[in-house]
């Protein structure tokens, strides 16, 4: 009964040590993507008309429909023009490469948002939510590809 009673507490550590490292993996998985490049890898990447590919919220992805596009015209300059799929609704804003944090900040009316991830042909927004809503994340491809 013994011998049991320890393949049973055994595998129960196992279990739970499973757990635990599933547990901080999943918490630390938003945060885990970052920017590692230097600065004028980034503005080269960066720097090129962008379009809404889909949006994650909470992890459930939502494509975009016609008519629904929101586009970033990034500049060399460091500043930034979002427009709509009509070209009406335009709002400038500026941007920076955080190094230390391996981040893009975007300022829009003073307000700030997030590009976490920039690789060829795809950048991550993570978008500021209210305490209790789920994580949002917009993913954007090059315009017209």
């Amino acid at each position: 009964m013994c011998n049991h009673v320890y393949h049973y507490l055994t595998f129960m550590k196992r279990i739970i040590g499973c757990l635990f490292i599933c547990l901080i993996c999943s918490n630390n998985r938003s945060k885990a993507q970052s920017i590692s490049m230097s600065a004028d890898s980034v503005k080269l990447l960066l720097c090129k008309q962008w379009e809404m590919n889909y949006i994650l919220l909470g992890g459930a992805k939502i494509g975009m429909t016609p008519g629904q596009q929101i586009y970033y015209d990034f500049k060399p300059d460091n500043t930034f023009l979002i427009y709509d799929s009509h070209g009406s609704a335009k709002t400038a804003g500026t941007w920076s490469f955080d190094s230390k944090k391996k981040l893009i900040v975007l300022m829009i009316n003073g307000k700030h948002d997030f590009i976490t991830s920039l690789k060829d042909g795809e950048c991550v927004q993570l978008v500021e939510t209210e305490k209790g809503t789920p994580e949002t994340k917009i993913v954007y491809k090059i315009k017209g590809t």
